[in-house]
């Protein structure tokens, strides 16, 4: 197997994100093909993926230079499908140029800059996502035999103040999901990751498949956490002279309705006596 196959079957294995997240940004976020969407990711573009069809441009920047490379090749004959180099602290695009950020929230190493660049590239009222994949480890489960097999990497920790780089507020949403392995898949998928990996530990690796399987698969759940607010929020400006001149206009503003009520009534009134007179006077 050369190291090129070995790289794009690793890709082929990396955590999905599930169609409820693709409604969501269609339905709740309203994003569509007017919108330029920039996808920030490491070495999993599958969101950008499913989403570029449904926007003007997805614009791909994709950390991981293996990734950008496989990435453009399979998505060369996509005319709004664009990959570019750069970082979170530094993208060679123009000022003002796009309406949505998604990003992988361990690319946050250095927030501050990030923010600030956010805010060069983001038009008015743009939104900005931050995603990332939690597995869910429940005791009596394959996905729990697996960590304590083969643990994961200790995630770096980003400590990140969401209230202050979402200045202008923000909300979050948990989408569950979940990953599917055959035996020969998984097989696969363990050795490309450990390359070291012993005979004995992979036949320790297919008891637990055996045990867990349901229709010759194994589940891995996750949740997908998703954090989103505005950057760049527009709020129209009011001089304190205007505010001022329309505070003192309030009063005579209720007197004026006060007197177009009045008048409203008055000629009702006026119309019925009209009404009853002339019926008198058949």
């Amino acid at each position: 197997m050369t190291k090129e196959r070995s790289q794009d079957d690793f890709f082929a294995f990396l955590p999905p994100y599930p169609l409820s997240i693709l409604e969501f940004l269609k339905t709740e976020l309203q994003l569509g093909k007017r919108y330029v969407v920039m996808d920030i990711h490491e070495q999993n573009g599958l969101l950008g993926k499913m989403l570029h069809k449904h926007v003007h441009l997805l614009c791909s920047l994709a950390t991981n230079k293996d990734y950008q490379v496989l990435l453009k090749e399979q998505l060369k004959d996509e005319l709004n499908f664009l990959t570019l180099n750069g970082v979170a602290t530094s993208i060679g695009i123009e000022d003002d140029s796009i309406d949505c950020i998604i990003i992988e929230e361990q690319l946050f190493n250095d927030v501050p800059n990030t923010k600030k660049e956010f805010e060069r590239i983001l038009r008015l009222n743009s939104y900005v996502l931050s995603l990332s994949h939690k597995r869910i480890l429940p005791e009596d489960s394959f996905a729990f035999g697996l960590e304590r097999m083969f643990p994961s990497p200790k995630p770096t920790a980003t400590n990140i103040d969401w209230k202050a780089f979402y200045q202008n507020g923000f909300q979050q949403r948990s989408f569950p999901c979940q990953q599917r392995f055959s035996w020969e898949e998984l097989k696969q998928y363990i050795q490309l990751k450990h390359p070291r990996v012993d005979a004995e530990k992979i036949k320790r690796l297919e008891g637990l498949f055996k045990y867990y399987q349901q229709d010759e698969t194994v589940t891995i759940e996750y949740a997908v956490q998703l954090n989103y607010g505005l950057f760049n929020h527009n709020v129209p400006a009011i001089s304190l002279r205007k505010s001022i001149f329309f505070n003192l206009l309030k009063p005579f503003a209720f007197g004026f309705y006060v007197l177009v009520k009045a008048n409203i009534y008055f000629w009702k009134a006026l119309y019925k006596i009209k009404d009853q007179l002339v019926g008198n006077s058949k």
